[in-house]
């Protein structure tokens, strides 16, 4: 129950300490609504970007080490499907940061401040 209290009187504080910023930082007009929906989208892709990017190093290097430890299963198909996961993790990449390019180029263009 203590706990608990703790938690109650954490969370509390944090809203009474960051309402205000929130308050402030509300925006006056629909272009600065845009505004900060791009700064935020801005901070957030290339986490998601950095997130995928290290997913698929990993993903990457499981499959060569199973791709090297079993020779028989090469003529199974292993070998196929692990290509094909390698080739859609590429695939993804590249759909990501096409579209983030694009995005951005849409974003300077019509969106200057």
């Amino acid at each position: 129950m203590v706990k608990m209290k703790k938690v109650a009187l954490f969370f509390g504080a944090l809203y009474v300490v960051t309402l205000p910023a929130l308050v402030f930082a509300a925006p006056r007009t629909f272009s600065d609504l845009v505004f900060q929906i791009v700064a935020v989208i801005d901070r957030v892709v290339p986490v998601i970007i950095a997130a995928t990017v290290l997913v698929y190093f990993w993903r990457t290097m499981r499959n060569i080490v199973v791709f090297g430890s079993s020779p028989g299963k090469e003529g199974k198909g292993g070998g196929a499907e692990q290509r094909g996961a390698l080739l859609q993790g590429l695939l993804v990449i590249f759909i990501m940061v096409s579209i983030w390019g694009i995005l951005r180029l849409f974003v300077s263009t019509f969106l200057v401040g």
